[in-house]
């Protein structure tokens, strides 16, 4: 399975990435800054796809293309736990993804 980790730089998201891995899935990462994330999770990732910020569109669409399921580990702030995770969900409901989990 083609697991997208939304926030895969985070603590939570870098959580997941590494449970995800070990349980033998593929893991496709999103973020900002892919420097944050440890080299012995990005060298086992599917991909890494950069977005400047939650409302960067094309990033969320090419993130989820493809994928199984996405996993949201995004920052828990009002505004991104609102605004970020309905325009990861529609990015996701354009690309027909049925499973999206939020830890939080």
């Amino acid at each position: 399975m083609l697991i997208l980790i939304a926030g895969i730089t985070g603590i939570v998201g870098r959580h997941c990435a590494e449970v995800a891995l070990a349980k033998g899935h593929a893991v496709r990462g999103l973020g900002r800054n892919p420097q944050l994330l440890d080299t012995t999770i990005y060298s086992r990732l599917e991909h890494f796809e950069k977005s400047t910020s939650m409302f960067d569109i094309p990033a969320l669409d090419r993130a989820v293309a493809g994928v199984d399921a996405i996993i949201c580990a995004y920052a828990f702030k009002p505004e991104v736990v609102v605004e970020g995770q309905l325009l990861l969900l529609r990015s996701a409901e354009r690309a027909g993804i049925k499973v999206v989990c939020s830890p939080q």
